[in-house]
């Protein structure tokens, strides 16, 4: 006799697993080269991620229709053992510790993955406006802990560096984030039915379809300094030929007038073939090397930190002229 639960389990663990790696094909040639800020730096595991999941939840659906089924029939004149073996499997389904661990982990990455500074896209967060780097908005919890804790930590951390804010690159790429990347219709409600003018309207996500118009456009915005980091470190790989000006905010936490307009120390980064230069700006835009400290915090960081931030996609705030009291929509608004 075979163990029926087993074989079950190892099924549903390959259709996951086959589901995680067909998505992940699909959406390579969309993760080859850089569309925006943070897209195209390698695999989208978070597609994946959903794909496997989707395939799980849709077991636990077929079982809770069948379970749901067997109760019914129970119910109009079952044998008593079958109805009592109704009622532990669907007590077992619904409050086993499996459940317990599911609601615990679904409160983790809900809830907890936000405030520690573990996660910035990918969240449950849509539509929130939540600040993510640079101190919460939030009425009643923090955001961010570790990288407020750990901003002036050793360089080579991954949540090290505090916030910083770009503002100005000719990386055509990175003006993707805040490029629009909606279909006409949507354009047209958005534009004619709406009535939001053309200045505040951007798309959340990047796409890499062809398009004549618009031109991605730059904007002013801050990244967590590990941000940086990952924009910098996809324009190496690339090659690319560029230059990026930077302020690294001062201090880790601040209001929206901080975030949008402090003084800070000001750095550009020039790129060529795959190397990069780092230099501090001075009075009248004179530069000088970069020290040791920035020279670490612009590089890609150690391992270990690293694999803690693996999941962490780091969210670009862009910068309105005008908004200083509340972050600006940064879908549209």
């Amino acid at each position: 006799m075979g163990r029926p639960h087993t074989a079950a389990g190892a099924l549903l663990c390959a259709g996951m697993a086959a589901a995680a790696a067909a998505t992940l094909a699909l959406v390579e040639p969309y993760h080859a080269v850089a569309i925006s800020t943070v897209q195209g730096e390698g695999k989208d595991w978070h597609a994946g991620w959903y794909a496997a999941l989707a395939v799980l939840l849709t077991r636990a659906a077929v079982l809770e229709a069948a379970g749901g089924g067997e109760a019914a029939c129970g119910s109009e004149g079952g044998l008593p053992a079958e109805k009592e073996k109704s009622r532990e499997v669907e007590g077992r389904t619904r409050e086993g510790p499996a459940l317990r661990w599911l609601v615990a982990l679904a409160l983790l990455y809900a809830f907890a993955l936000p405030v520690a500074g573990l996660q910035e896209k990918a969240g449950c967060l849509m539509f929130s406006q939540l600040r993510l780097h640079g101190g919460s908005n939030h009425l009643l919890l923090p955001t961010s802990l570790l990288q407020r804790e750990l901003a002036s930590a050793e360089p080579t951390n991954a949540f090290a560096g505090g916030v910083v804010r770009v503002e100005a690159t000719d990386l055509e790429w990175v003006g993707n984030t805040f490029a629009e990347h909606m279909g006409p219709r949507t354009l047209r409600l958005i534009r004619e039915v709406a009535a939001v003018p053309a200045e505040y309207v951007w798309a959340a996500k990047s796409s890499s379809a062809k398009r004549s118009r618009p031109p991605p456009r730059f904007r002013r915005h801050t990244l967590s300094a590990l941000g940086l980091r990952r924009l910098l470190a996809t324009a190496a790989r690339q090659k690319d030929s560029f230059s990026l000006r930077y302020t690294r905010l001062h201090g880790a936490v601040g209001d929206e007038a901080w975030r949008t307009g402090s003084a800070g120390s000001e750095y550009v980064v020039r790129g060529e073939g795959g190397a990069t230069r780092c230099a501090r700006l001075g009075l009248g835009g004179k530069e000088s090397p970069c020290d040791a400290r920035e020279e670490a915090l612009i590089a890609p960081p150690s391992w270990p930190s690293s694999a803690f931030a693996f999941l962490l996609e780091p969210q670009p705030n862009p910068i309105v002229d005008g908004y200083t009291d509340e972050m600006h929509c940064v879908t549209w608004g």
